[in-house]
Formats: C-alpha cells, sequence, structure tokens
C-alpha cells in the first residue's frame, strides 16, 4: 500500500479491562454499548491521565490536533441490571435499567499529533496517571499493558480493516472479507455498524451541550473498502484515523 507525504508522531499503547461499557448518549433504560470508545470517550481518557477535566481535554485535543487510531476485541458481551433513582413530581424513587457490558476488552490505541514533546507528555501521564484509567464506568478499571515512547511513523492508504472504527458512513461501500470456514459456530458475527456520535461541546457556567455530531463506522469482522482511506500501519495492524 502507498504511503502519503504527511509525518506524524504517534504514541502507541495497549489497555485491558475486565470489563467495559460505552453507553450511546440517547439510551437511558436499556443502555446498549459501543464496540469500542468513541472520540469523546478516548479524549476523555487522556483527560483522566493528565489530571485535567474533560473541557480542558477537549481543548487539549483541538489544540494540539490529535488525532487516534483503535483496534480492539472482547470476548463476549453480557447484560446488567443497575438499580438507581430518579426524581418524578418531587418525589425519589427507585428503577432498574439494563446496560450492556463487554467482557475481558483489550485495546489498541495509537495517538497521532504533529508535535511529538505533546505525545511525550501524554506518554508520561499514561506511567503515572493523575486519576484511574476506565473504558467507559468508573467501574470499567483499565490496566496499562504496553506503551512506548512516541515514534515517527507514515501516513498510508489502506481498505483491509476489522476491529477498528473510522469516520463517516460507508454503508454499501465495502465487500466482506470473512471467511465463515473460520469462524467458531458460537461466536456472534456483525456488519458495520453506524452511529451518530458526539464530537465537540460547548461549555458554559459548569454545564456542557452538545454542538456537533458525526457518523462514525464500527467494524467488527474483516472488511475491504472499495475507496481506501487514510490510516497508520503499526505491529501488523490497520488503523484508520479518526
Amino acid at each position: 500500500m502507498g504511503y502519503l507525504q504527511i509525518q506524524l508522531y504517534c504514541l502507541p499503547l495497549k489497555l485491558y479491562s475486565q470489563s467495559a461499557s460505552f453507553r450511546l448518549p440517547e439510551e437511558h433504560t436499556f443502555q446498549s454499548t459501543l464496540p469500542l470508545p468513541s472520540v469523546t470517550a478516548i479524549t476523555g481518557l487522556i483527560g483522566a491521565a493528565l489530571g485535567i477535566k474533560f473541557e480542558e481535554a477537549m481543548e487539549f485535543k483541538k489544540e494540539n490536533k490529535l488525532h487516534f487510531g483503535i483496534y480492539g476485541t472482547h470476548k463476549s458481551r453480557v447484560y446488567d441490571l443497575w438499580k438507581h433513582y430518579k426524581i418524578k413530581s418531587k418525589e425519589t424513587i427507585s428503577s432498574v435499567l439494563i446496560r450492556e457490558v463487554l467482557f475481558s476488552v483489550s485495546i489498541e490505541l495509537l495517538i497521532a499529533s504533529d508535535n511529538i514533546d505533546i505525545l511525550q507528555n501524554v506518554h508520561d501521564a499514561f506511567i503515572n496517571p493523575c486519576y484511574a484509567l476506565s473504558l467507559g464506568t468508573s467501574d470499567d478499571i483499565a490496566k496499562l499493558t504496553h506503551i512506548t515512547e512516541p515514534l515517527p511513523i507514515q501516513i498510508s492508504l489502506i481498505s483491509n480493516i476489522e476491529n477498528t472504527c473510522l469516520r463517516g458512513d460507508i454503508s454499501g461501500e465495502y465487500t466482506s472479507s470473512i471467511n465463515l470456514s473460520d469462524i467458531p459456530i458460537n461466536q456472534s458475527i456483525f456488519p458495520p455498524r453506524v452511529y451518530l456520535l458526539p464530537t465537540e461541546y460547548s461549555f458554559k457556567d459548569g454545564s456542557r451541550k452538545l454542538s456537533a455530531k458525526e457518523p462514525f463506522t464500527f467494524i467488527s469482522q474483516p472488511i475491504t473498502l472499495d475507496t481506501p482511506i487514510e490510516g497508520i500501519e503499526y505491529n501488523k495492524r490497520r488503523f484508520p484515523l479518526i
């Protein structure tokens, strides 16, 4: 695959969590999970490592033109009952919601920027995070299993991808590369799934308001894109940039 004349640096790291849940913002009583963390979830993760608020983390990402590449797998998914309290007509009542949870989650993350010093700061923060790292809720504590020093990397055009996420809606713009004979009979198969997710918020007087959404396509099983996209090839993985 050909390389583009774009020079970036990237910080590769790996995380593991026994459980993870990346809730869709619009869901309440039944909370399904995204298969991978969203852009805002990754931004919040970096903010936790740096010890800054989510508002500051969003600004940090924007100012330093951070991009992410993600590859992730999980062994299974389960449903968990959560009891919570809500106020209705000035009365506090209890209710139950169902949350979908991923089990035994492994995440490979690339954080890319044209500023190697910024990535070095993020590297040091992940080595000694200010707040506990988590994948989803505060209960989903994540363990940093591997990290390297920031390194130079080239942007390439990639078309064969799996277990990742990319910007935009690619419905009808790919070919499945699944070999059914290689898939265990008890393994679920998911087509590419498109979600409209938050990408920007405005902050005022301690509150935040959604200001922008974009479609993202989450890929589980292998596919081949009709039109190659920009990404990073690293450690035998292909990471679309988001």
